[in-house]
């Protein structure tokens, strides 16, 4: 494969037509000639120490101009099996896609859904094309020993551009090798307003609302529904029904946590079915995803602050996401039934309790401990199938292939034996979400199998019924 590659490159390159018979040039014309040659060789030293990643010499043969791409790759595979191990591939994805189909604002249209970065839905009218743009297109080659003729040594090759810009999408992408980053945003939707003046309960699958709590009587609340998990350990399902009420676990107040009563977060009490809670939304911004290895499937996130206590972030101080929701409870009576006043007076006493309730239950289902939350060194995994677009623009995009580790030039990070992609700064991960359904996803296991939340749909970018469109 790589020879097929590095032989098409070089057609590429030198695919020049003159359009006219060369003609000497006197001195004085060469003189009074300005211009720029159209191919370009340079070369970088060894830096480093001896046998570092960085410890090559790295000659670099580069073309002036800009190779628009519009390709698409039902079958991506590079270094399957091999010396890296049987069953897996380097790089495998399907339905790769390098350039998209556009709307009239030049914004590409998801293959279905929508884009909620960009609010571009699949039913939008294809009008356009963006291609993917390589900027002074190179071909740099590592070499080992490069001063020694004796002992030189081709050890790897590298595909890239001086800048490589536009949409690249996945169906799927199974296998990754090399070194992927991003940004995940991340918001708890607040859940509220609180204030009501009729005596009509809330309802919990309207966005604006608050859900009731569990049931009007102590003993149902705590011995659960018949048929459903008995006991204490009770969780409300959506579309349950106990004494006419119908419980959301994602718009409700349940929070998609064990135990409906204790997830209310005010406990099981008599004749509290009337009562709405509310509490403030959490945003974190700019928290790193890495991807970076061989053969790698999933990508990890930090910096979350998910849990009970507070934490030095980005110098500032901030409140773990569980003590800044439990900090802004809020309890208001939806009718004239008792307890709301007298709630909010001890919500001062409940809230460390039932900040460490939801704490436990987050470890439980994260796999994790507490403290890895409390302290903020907990990193959350997130499956690369879920991956399916990225905006590029960088000086760094290539694609490698190298007998050994590499770090090339402009590398922040080395790239392991094999093929590799290097895709700095790709992905925004935004994630905004009910509070609920967040939660939800942490204690059902679903963020620790690292499906917290998919990403952005892939791209169209054919027309009609070709191939994978």
């Amino acid at each position: 494969m790589i020879y097929r590659g590095l032989y098409i490159f070089l057609i590429l390159m030198f695919n020049i037509h003159a359009n006219a018979a060369i003609k000497p040039m006197s001195d004085e014309q060469l003189s009074a000639t300005r211009g720029q040659a159209l191919l370009n060789l340079t070369y970088n030293a060894p830096s480093g120490t001896a046998n570092s990643v960085t410890d090559f010499g790295f000659y670099k043969l580069g073309v002036e101009g800009v190779l628009n791409l519009n390709a698409n790759i039902k079958s991506l595979k590079l270094g399957c099996d091999g010396p890296n191990g049987a069953g897996a591939c380097d790089i495998d994805g399907t339905n790769v896609s390098f350039g998209c189909v556009t709307n009239s604002s030049n914004v590409c249209i998801p293959v279905t859904g929508t884009n909620t970065n960009t609010g571009v839905s699949s039913s939008a009218t294809r009008t356009g094309m963006r291609d993917f743009t390589l900027t002074n297109p190179f071909l740099q080659i590592a070499v080992k020993n490069p001063t020694t003729a004796a002992t030189r040594e081709f050890v790897g090759v590298r595909l890239g551009a001086e800048n490589s810009s536009g949409p690249i999408s996945f169906g799927n992408l199974a296998s990754f090798s090399g070194y992927l980053t991003g940004t995940v945003n991340l918001e708890l939707q607040a859940q509220g307003p609180v204030s009501r003046t009729d005596a009509t309960p809330r309802d919990p699958r309207n966005p604006s609302s608050v859900a009731v709590t569990c049931g009007n009587l102590t003993a149902p609340c705590l011995n659960g529904i018949t048929g459903r998990n008995g006991g204490v350990n009770f969780k409300a399902l959506n579309g349950d029904t106990y004494n006419g009420k119908t419980f959301d676990t994602i718009n409700g107040l349940s929070l998609g946590l064990d135990d409906q009563c204790a997830a209310s977060l005010i406990g099981c009490l008599a004749y509290f079915d009337q009562l709405a809670v509310a509490f403030d939304a959490v945003n974190r911004t700019g928290n790193p995803l890495v991807v970076a290895g061989t053969r790698k499937t999933q990508a990890s996130i930090s910096n979350l602050n998910l849990g009970n206590a507070t934490n030095t972030v980005n110098g500032v101080a901030q409140d773990g996401a569980i003590l800044a929701i439990v900090n802004s409870l809020d309890v208001t009576e939806t009718s004239n039934a008792f307890g709301a006043g007298l709630i909010n007076g001890l919500l001062p006493l409940l809230r460390t309790s039932v900040g460490n309730k939801i704490l436990s239950q987050f470890a439980t289902g994260l796999n994790t401990t507490t403290a890895s939350l409390n302290d903020n060194s907990y990193i959350m995994p997130y499956n690369l199938s879920n991956f399916h677009e990225a905006e590029v623009n960088s000086n760094l995009f290539g694609l490698s292939f190298q007998k050994q580790s590499v770090q090339y030039p402009g590398y922040t990070q080395s790239v392991g034996k094999g093929w590799a992609l290097y895709l700095p700064d790709a992905i925004t991960l935004n994630i905004s979400n009910p509070t609920a359904q967040f939660a939800s996803n942490i204690t059902n296991g679903q963020a620790a199998a690292g499906n917290i939340i998919p990403l952005q749909p892939a791209n169209v970018n054919c027309y009609g019924t070709l191939t994978f469109c």
